[in-house]
């Protein structure tokens, strides 16, 4: 399942202090990829708290627990875009908290074929030169960082290790989709030794 990831909620949060998280039968307004937009089509978009939303999970991983995968559908306003953004409203359909729906997720190839054949692939685990890590009970987060491309899974662990969620960015560009996705064979030993290796990573914003 196809996931927007590079979802901007809290543009104004500096100013009008952060949007709490959407519930179904609200609307709010968000800043998409122009790429991103399928007017008339429900999209699954990726909601995380705005510390992390500016600075990412890996500086935050307490944040990944209270992130929320949401039902929307998107409409475009007026205002003219910023850059590759495009500012809509979103009215939200439903949502899942995203370790909840990591735990659910069945098989599902509907997603960025690069992201598959990343994720799959040694020549991208060999590449690696910076990892972090973090525990989330049955599940782990691993962020790594291969020459310009850039990873982030949740996955099962320690038995019968799939992915469950995966994000991965190259060249400005990224992609996300929830799924099930076994680790075999010597990619999965390629990433036990950057989980093994990685840094651990700890929350930088004081509550």
């Amino acid at each position: 399942m196809k996931i927007l990831e590079d979802v901007q909620w809290h543009r104004d949060a500096a100013h009008s202090g952060a949007a709490p998280l959407p519930e179904a039968g609200e609307q709010r307004t968000v800043w998409v990829a122009q790429t991103d937009l399928h007017p008339g089509c429900d999209q699954q978009l990726l909601w995380v708290p705005p510390y992390s939303e500016l600075n990412g999970w890996d500086s935050q991983p307490s944040d990944i627990a209270r992130s929320h995968i949401l039902t929307a559908r998107l409409t475009r306003t007026a205002r003219a875009p910023t850059g590759s953004a495009v500012e809509c409203t979103a009215a939200i359909l439903a949502g899942s908290n995203l370790l909840a729906a990591c735990r659910a997720a069945a098989p599902d190839m509907d997603c960025d074929s690069m992201l598959l054949a990343n994720l799959h692939s040694l020549v991208f685990w060999d590449q690696v030169h910076w990892a972090g890590t973090s525990s989330l009970g049955d599940l782990r987060f691993l962020d790594v960082v291969a020459g310009e491309a850039a990873m982030s899974i949740l996955f099962t662990a320690p038995e019968r290790c799939s992915v469950r969620y995966a994000q991965f960015s190259v060249a400005g560009a990224s992609t996300a989709a929830l799924g099930c996705w076994a680790l075999q064979g010597e990619v999965l030993r390629a990433i036990e030794r950057h989980v093994a290796a990685a840094v651990r990573l700890n929350d930088t914003a004081t509550a």
